[in-house]
């Protein structure tokens, strides 16, 4: 080793450093080629993915909030549905619904001179249950009892009213009128 080291002085000191400056090029080519390129092909790799994934958690939050709203949204339309549905009756509630109109008649001071069902006209999701009424009293009850009708949950609404001529009775002035009385029934979307 000493021989090589003493050979290695006796050449020039031009050629040597030009012998040093050649092994350091070789050394920084070697880096370059079998350790720097490799690495930075897998942390050019690396960074794509990570901009790819991140792009995909952006994404995937920005889907996240919607679903969030869109949960909120569906939790809204469920109680407006159920709201609805408060006031649309089933078929089995129609005959209490019935009772309850006749309460208010008899709450009311009127008396009911027919009670006619109609046949049910459908619609989308419910059906409309009409009623033809003739009823008699004053008029002030008449209009009590209009207004109990709509003050009550369910939907009730009142068409087609028509007063007739006035009778005097045990010193009222009594009215014989006519309505349709229509309520509508939740029917479940087939």
């Amino acid at each position: 080793m000493a021989s090589a080291l003493e050979q290695f002085e006796k050449i020039p000191l031009k050629q040597r450093g030009l012998a040093l400056l050649i092994l350091l090029i070789m050394l920084a080519g070697g880096f370059y080629y079998f350790i720097y390129m490799p690495q930075d092909k897998k942390l050019k790799s690396s960074r794509n993915q990570l901009n790819t994934l991140t792009s995909e958690v952006t994404v995937l939050q920005t889907i996240e909030a919607k679903n969030k709203e869109y949960k909120r949204m569906i939790a809204d339309l469920s109680g407006q549905l159920d709201q609805a549905r408060l006031q649309l009756p089933g078929e089995r509630e129609i005959p209490v619904l019935l009772e309850q109109i006749a309460k208010f008649g008899k709450e009311a001071g009127i008396e009911f001179i027919s009670f006619r069902p109609s046949p049910e006209v459908p619609k989308d999701f419910y059906n409309e249950v009409p009623m033809g009424l003739a009823i008699r009293g004053p008029f002030h009850n008449i209009g009590m009892f209009l207004d109990k009708i709509s003050h009550y949950p369910r939907i009730i609404s009142v068409s087609n009213l028509a007063m007739g001529s006035a009778q005097e009775k045990e010193g009222y002035l009594m009215l014989t009128s006519t309505c349709t009385a229509t309520t509508y029934r939740y029917v479940q979307a087939k």
